[in-house]
């Protein structure tokens, strides 16, 4: 690793050393970055450590002082939903002003506009951690879009499995918001990949328990021209899918982590070779995405300001149609 890229890390703090706190050490312990960790919970803290080899301090995080926050110029937040905007506004009022924001970057679209808010007035920039946008698949995808000729046209599903996340600890809350908190996961990749929406008509109904819509619709226009439409039915089978059409292919990410193809004028699925061999030794899209983190490379990410936007134009339009 260029040493360059050690001394951008130097003041690196992570903040979580849970399931997904230790997937982003595994990266920057394999980038060489030197980086502290701290945490609430002493069993956690405890487990990290066996685990990584690297202590995490278990005095929680607002236990910090200004003083001692000042020797960090990078955060990255990886705690639970239920307290990420709280850490990433603690964070920015005690002066840091980079920040790699765990999606979708709070429990609902309030604290995102409190986190926004607090970065507008601290001049800090929130990257949002969406790192299916960094798998190998969807790059290799950009680049057979552009090899085409251009997108037309986009389809995507994200139904999720109630049985799944009926079994998961989390808060009522967490699981109301579940939307936001995991479907924006192939949500944010489709408009990533197509534009933001100009037109847009959706529909939903149904109910669960836990949750107060389960069958989604939608379609319209985005402003890069590209007709988009979607489904997903969480009261019956399916899986995170997206169809993305040109003049050539019609490109299939389903699992996300694969790109198949399907050429004009065949019905036959075949798949595309990628180099994907970071994505298969790390949590997918997160070497990438921690690279260009750390370079200051931000172009390919979703920032708060975006966040709040997508909150107003998509996410609300897909849940309260």
């Amino acid at each position: 690793m260029p040493n360059h890229m050690t001394e951008l890390a130097q003041g690196l703090l992570l903040v979580g050393p849970g399931i997904m706190g230790r997937e982003y050490a595994r990266v920057l312990q394999a980038l060489k970055l030197p980086f502290k960790v701290i945490g609430r919970s002493e069993a956690t803290c405890r487990e990290f450590t066996e685990i990584t080899g690297i202590h995490a301090e278990s005095k929680g995080l607002e236990s910090l002082s200004g003083k001692t926050l000042a020797q960090f110029s990078k955060a990255i937040v990886a705690t639970n939903t239920e307290h990420m905007a709280a850490h990433a506004i603690f964070l920015m009022q005690g002066g840091i002003r980079n920040i790699l924001l765990e999606k979708p970057g709070g429990l609902n679209q309030q604290e995102i506009r409190e986190v926004h808010k607090t970065a507008t007035l601290t001049n800090s920039r929130v990257a949002l951690a969406y790192n299916r946008r960094f798998y190998a698949s969807v790059l290799e995808l950009h680049k057979n879009i552009i090899d085409d000729g251009g997108l037309k046209s986009i389809f995507f599903d994200f139904t999720e499995w109630p049985s799944t996340v009926e079994s998961l600890s989390y808060p009522p809350e967490v699981k109301q918001n579940w939307i936001f908190r995991n479907s924006s996961h192939v949500i944010d990749l489709a408009f990533h990949i197509a534009g933001k929406p100009v037109e847009f008509s959706a529909y939903s109904g149904g109910h669960l328990e836990w949750h107060p819509k389960s069958i989604f619709t939608g379609a319209g226009i985005t402003d890069k021209n590209i007709f988009f439409s979607y489904h997903a039915n969480w009261e019956s089978a399916g899986r995170w899918r997206l169809e993305i059409h040109t003049k050539k292919n019609k490109w299939i990410l389903s699992p996300l982590e694969k790109l198949h193809y399907i050429p004009v004028g065949s019905t036959q699925i075949a798949q595309r070779a990628i180099a994907d061999e970071y994505d298969h030794q790390f949590k997918p899209g997160l070497y990438r995405m921690i690279s260009a983190w750390v370079e200051g490379n931000t172009a390919g990410f979703s920032h708060i300001d975006e966040q709040v936007l997508l909150s107003d134009i998509i996410y609300n339009k897909i849940l309260d149609s």
